[in-house]
């Protein structure tokens, strides 16, 4: 480990896995992941204290926190942003908050070639959350909730596009859309701690730090909240 480069812990917790790592600099060196379902409460906080404990680090050592801020799972922000804060306050660890379309972006940009890239969350049914970027990951299109339809592929963010990357977990569904160009291609990458660390490391060089008093998830919808069956039988 390079003792040089700061030490960012890293955590996602917007879909249905947990995952969590510190990096140092851009290097992963400790990681941990559960894939079981939403199991964010239970498992992220055991992860931390495991890869503190391995690298034989205490909380206020670390120089940062990198915490996927959205969009994703309501309850799983909530946990994140809960436990981000709590660390930070109590260790006066600076946080930084990075969306998942954006870190997946990037984790496709060092993965394959391209000019355009499609992040695509899953939110159910044939809606994602989504946003388009270019090959330096510039913004061209901002976070927000797409309906897929066949006249997707039609839209003036993708004319004169070139070559269109769909990555994430809502990018599978671009497959069952009648149409889909030659030029796109859907590449398999889910959101992941890991991917945090390259612009996490970014906003810390750059002094992009949140202020915890008002730092917010990225939601982009409100909760759909439903009373149990039981309630409603009652």
């Amino acid at each position: 480990m390079n003792q040089k480069e700061p030490l960012l812990l890293c955590f996602d917790t917007t879909e249905k896995s947990c995952t969590a790592c510190i990096a140092s600099g851009r290097e992963i060196v400790a990681e941990r992941a559960t894939h079981e379902t939403y199991k964010h409460s239970e498992m992220l906080a055991p992860f931390i204290r495991e890869m503190l404990d391995e690298l034989n680090l205490k909380p206020d050592e670390l120089n940062g926190i990198v915490i996927n801020k959205g969009p994703g799972s309501y309850t799983g922000l909530r946990v994140g942003f809960a436990l981000a804060k709590a660390i930070g306050y109590a260790s006066e660890v600076p946080i930084f908050g990075v969306s998942g379309l954006e870190a997946l972006a990037a984790a496709a940009i060092e993965k394959t070639g391209g000019d355009t890239f499609v992040s695509m969350i899953d939110a159910r049914r044939m809606e994602v959350y989504s946003a388009t970027y270019d090959q330096r990951l510039r913004e061209i299109s901002s976070p927000r909730p797409v309906l897929l339809d066949d006249d997707f592929f039609e839209k003036p963010v993708f004319r004169d596009a070139g070559k269109v990357v769909a990555v994430g977990s809502g990018a599978d569904k671009l497959g069952q859309l009648n149409g889909m160009p030659e030029h796109w291609e859907v590449i398999q990458l889910l959101s992941e701690a890991k991917q945090l660390a390259g612009p996490g490391l970014e906003r810390y060089h750059r002094g992009e730090s949140e202020d915890s008093a008002y730092f917010e998830p990225l939601y982009l919808k409100e909760a759909r909240i439903t009373t149990p069956k039981q309630t409603l039988r009652s």
